[in-house]
Parts: structure tokens; C-alpha cells; sequence
């Protein structure tokens, strides 16, 4: 089978799967109440454009954003700052969740943190390529 009839193969099957579960399933997704809401700067996120997100061993997110890091418990939203320090840690560009629960917070300007029981340390200077944007766990 050449690569463009297998790509349409494929297409169609997905295709059938799809509309077996959104037909074959509206009744009784049709039942369920369904509630959303819109979070964002009205409600308390301290910046709209969220560039990284994670969530706590206690099932609070993390939201990583132009402005900072932001924590949100199910109804509100916290602005973190970093220990010892009033300012702005400024854009958050990566979240990575560690083995411990702790979290890697890496900044545009090469700044690393750590975030963890609700505190924000700082753990690293500026970096030589001055971006952190992927933290990875090697162990």
C-alpha cells in the first residue's frame, strides 16, 4: 500500500471512530450538566497568556504566564513572589513537576526556581543562553 492511500485509510477510519463516539454516546452525554468557566485576568489571573502549566501534589494548578507564576485552589487565584523578594519573577517559560512534588520554574530572563509547599526559591542565576524554556528530570 503506497504512503497516500494509507493516509487516507487512516483518515477515514479516525473519521468513523469520532463519529461513533460523539453519535453514539449523545444520549447520554446529552444528560450530564456541564458547567464552564472562564478564569482570567477579571477573576484574578494575574496574565492571560499562559505559557506553562502544572498541578500540585495537593491538585492546585500552576500556572506559569508573561507575568509570573500563579497558583489557582479551585476558586481563587494566588500571585507568587519569590522568598525575600517583592518583584516579579518575570515571564514563566517552563514548569517541570519533580519525583519530591517540587517544581522547576524556569524564566525568559535565565533565571531557575524552585516552587514548592507554596514557596517560590530562587535556585539559579542567569544562565548562559539567558532562556530556560524546557526543564527535564534526568534521574
Amino acid at each position: 500500500m503506497n504512503l497516500p492511500s494509507l493516509k487516507s485509510s487512516l483518515t477515514i477510519k479516525l473519521l468513523i471512530g469520532v463519529t461513533f463516539v460523539v453519535f453514539g454516546h449523545s444520549s447520554s452525554v446529552a444528560q450530564q450538566p456541564f458547567e464552564f468557566r472562564d478564569h482570567n485576568m477579571k477573576t484574578g489571573l494575574q496574565n492571560n497568556h499562559i505559557n506553562a502549566i502544572s498541578q500540585t501534589d495537593q491538585d492546585h494548578l500552576v500556572i506559569g504566564h508573561r507575568k509570573g507564576l500563579s497558583t489557582f485552589d479551585g476558586s481563587s487565584f494566588r500571585n507568587i513572589k519569590a522568598v525575600g523578594d517583592t518583584s516579579s519573577i518575570g515571564e514563566v517559560l517552563s514548569i517541570n513537576k519533580r519525583n519530591d512534588g517540587s517544581m522547576l520554574i524556569g524564566t525568559g530572563n535565565g533565571y531557575i526556581f524552585e516552587y514548592f509547599n507554596g514557596e517560590l526559591i530562587h535556585l539559579k542565576d542567569t544562565l548562559p543562553s539567558g532562556i530556560v524554556s524546557i526543564l527535564r528530570n534526568t534521574r
